[in-house]
């Protein structure tokens, strides 16, 4: 290869690391989205940004109940502080007051259970993974956002629960806030 070959080679791979560079560091500011206004808490469904808006990526410890509370769309993924029990993990969905939330937890002896949890402002499904049946119950201003879990759902998650979480923008995908068409929803 020639000197001048290999000067060339040297200013492409620089134009394009510049380059990778400028779009990482454009995408690290915040992103304004569709969802709730932060600034006043109300769900904003007509689909223009509402001032305020904002979503900021962020990492916390706190209680589950926290990760819920931020506006905007956002997804998190959480992580439960593990204990004796066994360890819990999930993934949070947000987008215009709706929240999809999934869990996983391993107890000690290794059993896994998977349970989901969508609310779409008027109700709260629940169901756990290789179940026919949930439930649904409606949400108020009392509601916790992790409902009554149903028997056999091996998760001891509560709102309260101490967690790690780590959000960031999320373009909505609306078949996350659907509930599946398989599974029997009782009034609970």
């Amino acid at each position: 290869m020639t000197k001048k070959n290999i000067l060339i080679a040297v200013v492409v791979i620089a134009i394009l690391a510049f380059g990778t560079w400028y779009l990482v560091s454009k995408n690290a500011n915040p992103v304004s989205t569709t969802g709730t206004d932060i600034t006043t808490g109300i769900p904003d469904t007509s689909g223009t940004t509402n001032p305020g808006t904002v979503v900021t990526p962020t990492k916390g410890t706190g209680a589950l109940k926290t990760a819920f509370t931020q506006g905007g769309n956002y997804i998190c993924t959480l992580n439960a502080l593990a204990d004796d029990n066994g360890k819990t993990a999930g993934t949070v969905y947000a987008s215009a007051g709706k929240t999809r939330t999934d869990f996983r937890a391993e107890s000690a002896g290794g059993v896994v259970t998977e349970l989901h949890i969508i609310r779409d402002g008027a109700s709260a499904y629940t169901w756990i993974s290789g179940q026919t049946t949930g439930t649904k119950t409606a949400i108020t201003t009392a509601s916790p956002f992790v409902p009554r879990q149903p028997s056999g759902a091996g998760i001891a998650i509560t709102d309260e629960s101490s967690v790690d979480w780590d959000c960031h923008p999320w373009f909505t995908d609306k078949a996350q806030f659907v509930p599946p068409s398989n599974i029997t929803f009782i009034q609970g």
